[in-house]
This record gives C-alpha cells, sequence and structure tokens, in this order.
C-alpha cells in the first residue's frame, strides 16, 4: 500500500509545474503577455461581429417570409372575395335574364297593373287607306 502511495505522490510532484520569477501567466515577457490580451480581444470582438452579422441576415430572412406570408395571405383574401362577387355577379345575370323576357312584362302589366291588351293596330300601306 504505502508503495502505491509513494507512486501516487511522485506522479503528483511530476505534473506540477514550477513557476520561474520572470514568467507571468505563463508568458516569457510582457510583450508576449500584451500580443496574447490583444489576440483574445481581436478575436471577441470578430466573434461579436460575426454574431452581429449572423443576427442581421437571419432577422433579414425572417422580415422577408414574413412579408411573402402577408402577400399570400392577402392574395388569398382577395380570391375569395372575387369568387363571392363571381357568384354575386351570375344571381344577378340570371334575375335580370328571367325579368327582361316579354312575356313576364306582359303578365305583370295585364295582371297586376290591371292594363288592358289591344290588338295592335295596322297602318295600311297605300297612300289611299284601302
Amino acid at each position: 500500500m504505502s508503495a502505491v502511495r509513494e507512486e501516487i505522490r511522485t506522479s503528483r510532484f511530476e505534473q506540477q509545474s514550477v513557476r520561474l520569477p520572470q514568467q507571468q501567466d505563463g508568458f516569457a515577457t510582457r510583450g508576449q503577455a500584451k500580443s496574447a490580451r490583444r489576440a483574445r480581444i481581436a478575436n471577441r470582438i470578430s466573434l461579436g461581429v460575426c454574431c452581429a452579422i449572423s443576427f442581421s441576415i437571419v432577422w433579414m430572412v425572417a422580415s422577408k417570409g414574413a412579408a411573402v406570408y402577408q402577400e399570400s395571405f392577402q392574395n388569398t383574401k382577395l380570391q375569395t372575395q372575387v369568387n363571392e362577387q363571381s357568384a354575386t355577379n351570375a344571381t344577378v345575370n340570371a334575375t335580370v335574364a328571367q325579368l327582361k323576357r316579354p312575356s313576364r312584362i306582359l303578365q305583370e302589366a295585364l295582371n297586376k297593373l290591371h292594363m288592358q291588351y289591344k290588338k295592335p293596330l295596322t297602318i295600311p300601306a297605300d297612300p289611299a287607306g284601302k
């Protein structure tokens, strides 16, 4: 058992890193630390810009999709109105055709308006009146 403990201690000791006094945060010089900091800032900025651009593109696609959906809805609504108006026009045209028949007009005049039917007067074609 003690051999296993000794082995674990030596492996832990080997894993620990010893820092030198001139090293700061894993970098040998301050210049390297500044350049690493700048690189991190540049990476964060570029990530932010990429996210903003991606969000803008998704927003534009979504807004265009919404516009297409709205136009499709308006088109369907107008098509429904056109069909309803066509049905109304067909009904009105059938009613007009029924009401403008001469036999129906004569029947209305004789029965409802109590007019009298007289035979048409014929005018002779010769000038003597015979």
